[in-house]
């Protein structure tokens, strides 16, 4: 009998994206597959992102970089997953001829069925279903923190998102089939759960299953991300009550013109998102608040430009993702007009940008010469990198320690100074040592 092929695959895009891909292993290891880096690997499969033009662009690179390797002799398959074969399903098949086998979001679990029957063909789309930890394995590839996603798709009309179209209606999981999975993922040794969906806010009894969370046994429960027309008294007074809950909340406002706020479709407006501030200030008054913003939507004024700019200023926001529009097809937003000159949505961004670093930077000067926990997640020598509670996986800030340290340890740092990139560094740290330590590495 000849042996299985060894198993890799490269996730982009988002967390949720990460978790099917995780889903996607563990079915193939279920199946008596070895699952190894890509690097590794006889067989790999690319699950993709189409959320935006670029993220489509990484994932054609990407998957082209492994057709190259097949015609090369050095794998035997590719496959490609995700929301790329959402997004263009007939398209697809024509864009790569080399492609041995697709994989449809709702087809995690015909993941091996699919790849052993080098299955091509795109049928009619699947119908959107719920998942389920007892219909998929999960092959968990981070520590020490582990996603669960309690929702799938969303309702939102948001007119520049492509969620809707490729992931569908929002549908809930069970509230005892997440528990169930946040138990296991404890007992697994995570030691931080970050609760992921489109919206967090979508997910009926929220309150309660934040509530019901608080009994896993993990540090840390992370929530990501909550829409500020979501937001309200029961769901915050939740929060306050569950000490596992960091003081982070990850809050989108996109923009502050109701305007825009309008053209964009964001329920509630500005009024939602100036109510949804108040409440986590009111709750959490120690938190740090990420959001993210839309730069250069359609018909955006100079004056609505600078009054979202004096808005974040005022706010203080700690966190702050900035995204330039993009006119993605078969969103409404794409056929607003007139458009901002790509130049101006360059100049503008460079302001954003700039705006954003100096509001990170207050922030994190907030968090020195004081103690502050601090999750190992990479150790090199005596030099470790971790994260604050302040700070989301993949995202957000690192701060950099020496000592005998171990991913997964919790900690109490004393961070002194930060370095360009808003990194803290503690006061333990000694650069000289730690080059020693990367020369010797090398």
């Amino acid at each position: 009998m000849p042996k299985k092929p060894k198993i890799g695959l490269v996730s982009l895009g988002c967390p949720k994206n990460l978790v099917d891909s995780e889903f996607i292993l563990g079915t193939f290891a279920e199946h008596g597959y070895e699952v190894v880096e890509a690097d590794d690997a006889d067989v790999v499969i690319v699950n993709t992102c189409a959320f935006i033009h670029p993220a489509e662009e990484e994932s054609v690179e990407t998957i082209n970089e492994f057709i190259e390797l097949k015609k090369s002799g050095r794998l035997r398959a590719v496959g490609i997953a995700g929301c790329m074969v959402e997004r263009r399903r007939e398209e697809i098949l024509r864009m790569f001829p080399e492609v041995d086998f697709v994989i449809g979001t709702d087809e995690l679990d015909r993941a091996v069925e699919l790849f052993e029957n080098a299955v091509r063909e795109i049928p009619t789309r699947v119908p959107h279903r719920n998942f389920s930890v007892l219909e998929y394995p999960r092959f968990v590839t981070t520590y020490p923190y582990a996603y669960i996603k309690i929702a799938e798709g969303c309702d939102r009309k948001c007119s520049f998102c492509t969620i809707p179209s490729i992931r569908g209606r929002h549908r809930a999981r069970p509230m005892d089939d997440i528990l169930t999975e946040a138990h296991s993922l404890a007992e697994m040794g995570a030691m931080e759960l970050v609760i992921i969906s489109q919206d967090l806010t979508l997910y009926p009894r929220l309150p309660e299953l934040i509530e019901r969370l608080s009994e896993v046994d993990v540090e840390w429960i992370r929530l990501l991300y909550l829409h500020p027309a979501g937001v309200n008294k029961a769901l915050m007074e939740a929060i306050a009550r569950n000490p596992k809950i960091v003081p982070y909340v990850e809050l989108p406002i996109q923009h502050i013109s109701d305007r825009i706020l309008k053209l964009m479709a964001r329920d509630g407006g500005r009024a939602a998102v100036e109510r949804a501030i108040d409440l986590v200030r009111q709750y959490m008054p120690d938190a740090f608040i990420r959001t993210e913003l839309i730069i250069g939507f359609p018909t955006e004024t100079d004056q609505e430009f600078q009054k979202l700019m004096d808005y974040i200023e005022q706010v203080g926001f700690e966190r702050i993702g900035i995204f330039k529009f993009w006119p993605e097809p078969g969103t409404p937003s794409a056929e607003i007009a007139p458009r901002i000159p790509d130049e101006e949505i360059e100049k503008r961004m460079e302001i954003a940008e700039h705006t954003a670093y100096h509001l990170m930077e207050k922030a994190q000067k907030r968090l020195l010469n004081r103690d502050v926990d601090v999750l190992i997640e990479e150790v090199h020598g005596r030099t470790a990198y971790g994260r604050t509670m302040f700070d989301a996986p993949e995202v957000d800030l690192s701060i950099v320690l020496q000592g005998d340290f171990q991913p997964g340890d919790l900690v109490t740092a004393h961070p002194v100074k930060l370095d360009e990139h808003l990194d803290l560094i503690d006061s333990s740290y000694n650069e000289e040592e730690s080059m020693k330590e990367f020369i010797i590495e090398l």
